[in-house]
């Protein structure tokens, strides 16, 4: 029911990986970016040679209904749509590979989620933050989706000249025909959460 406040960071996407030349001072941002990447994201690793099931298994996630996405060679595959296994893997680029990305969802687990639809056009998730560095609350809600609808949820740093120099950066990749998803993420106190972290909602 809040309103998730983060700075936009644009990030290109590249053949899976994220571009290298971004300088020093942007590195804890595509971290924190990263992070939010991979855990408010649909896709699964499925183990090699094993099924779903083993998506549960290794992860503590639900798979639902998936469409396949990427299959790496010898290694787990990535199941989910092709946007979010493209982001599972940039992301896994950044933090260490698969492997880590796999360790931070199953230590992280998730609270919450309302998934993706045509009509919100984003997906929000809710985390413990047992273990997240510089995260001082108990939960950190986290939503990735259309642009226009994920700036609309955002304040504090993000107003006025700042938001519209994020549109127009935003707008300019979209008029080279990519496919544009903003990020944000809020951390919950514990007066906001609900008693034993019962989260519920359809909204944000």
């Amino acid at each position: 029911d809040g309103s998730p406040a983060a700075e936009a960071e644009i990030v290109e996407l590249r053949g899976g990986a994220l571009r290298e030349a971004l300088p020093e001072s942007s590195m804890a941002a595509l971290h924190q970016l990263c992070v939010a990447g991979s855990l408010n994201n649909a896709a699964q690793l499925r183990p090699a040679g094993g099924d779903a099931a083993g998506c549960v298994a290794a992860e503590g996630r639900a798979v639902g209904s998936r469409r396949s996405g990427e299959v790496a060679a010898g290694g787990p595959s990535v199941i989910g749509s092709p946007t979010e296994t493209a982001i599972f893997r940039a992301c896994a680029d950044v933090l260490g590979g698969i492997s880590e990305v796999s360790r931070l969802r199953s230590d992280t687990g998730v609270v919450f989620e309302i998934p993706f639809n045509s009509e919100n056009k984003w997906m929000l998730t809710i985390h413990p933050t047992d273990g997240m560095p510089g995260i001082n609350e108990p939960y950190v809600a986290m939503i990735k989706g259309a642009p226009e609808r994920v700036l609309a949820l955002c304040n504090g740093d993000l107003s006025g000249a700042r938001r519209r120099a994020a549109m127009r950066a935003l707008e300019a990749q979209m008029a080279q025909g990519r496919r544009v998803l903003c990020a944000a993420s809020r951390s919950i106190t514990s007066a906001e959460a609900p008693a034993g972290g019962r989260f519920e909602g359809s909204s944000a």
